[in-house]
């Protein structure tokens, strides 16, 4: 069953420990999982939610910031359909130093 909003904080965080190595199998939707997580547990951390982890509060969410970054920059290099719906990573000028007045 996916989780949803009405999922609990024990559940997303489980599913944050169970997608967490997305690069060792390179598997993107599990990378993809891990962020939803990650996004998720800060929200409710803001939000005064019960910290899973038991550390202090500003620490968690650091941690969770800097691995949904490092997750979101896994996806943007390894996710086929996210290079393809960007172009082809090349940036293209136009000259028109020679057009025709």
């Amino acid at each position: 069953m996916p989780l949803t909003s009405a999922s609990t904080t024990a559940e997303w965080a489980a599913s944050y420990e169970d997608n967490a190595d997305y690069d060792v199998p390179a598997d993107i939707a599990k990378c993809r999982l891990f962020i939803t997580a990650c996004r998720v547990l800060k929200r409710r951390m803001l939000q005064g939610a019960t910290n899973p982890s038991g550390s202090s509060a500003s620490d968690t969410y650091e941690k969770y910031e800097q691995e949904e970054k490092r997750a979101i920059a896994w996806l943007a290099t390894n996710d086929p359909d996210a290079a393809t719906a960007a172009g082809s990573g090349y940036v293209r000028h136009s000259d028109f130093s020679t057009f025709r007045s």
